[in-house]
């Protein structure tokens, strides 16, 4: 580092981090978090309510021409032995395609998850925020 590089890092007041978080150079200490705007909690609530009105899963593609004879594709709900009311996409011009069956029949089991690993982190960054928040 030149000695210019170091003066200007004695005016530094804001650091952005990488994904880490770390800094791997001396003993730096944070001053404190500042989480970046996002998903709102009204709409994590408003998120899982939808997902868990949606009839319960596990949900799965059902392909025609690889997992069946009938004559079309959809989504299976529920479990083969207790099985819900099957999904069927169309669009005003097809069927819907393999990508998006795909794509809905794993959101069902997808976002219940995600929003859990929200929550988690977001305690994560408050409980990191409360123990490393400047002295006033």
């Amino acid at each position: 580092m030149s000695g210019r590089s170091v003066e200007a890092a004695g005016d530094v007041n804001t650091l952005l981090l990488d994904k880490t978080g770390t800094i791997t150079l001396g003993n730096r200490q944070a001053a404190r978090f500042i989480p970046a705007p996002g998903v709102t909690e009204q709409e994590l609530a408003d998120i899982r309510a939808r997902s868990e009105a949606a009839t319960g899963g596990p949900w799965r593609f059902v392909e025609e021409g690889r997992d069946n004879i009938s004559g079309d594709s959809f989504i299976m709900t529920g479990p083969p032995t207790s099985r819900n009311g099957d999904l069927y996409l169309t669009t005003d011009k097809r069927d819907g395609s393999h990508a998006d069956y795909e794509f809905i029949a794993h959101a069902r089991q997808d976002i219940p998850r995600l929003l859990d690993e929200v929550e988690r982190l977001r305690k994560l960054v408050a409980e990191l925020a409360n123990r490393h928040r400047a002295p006033e």
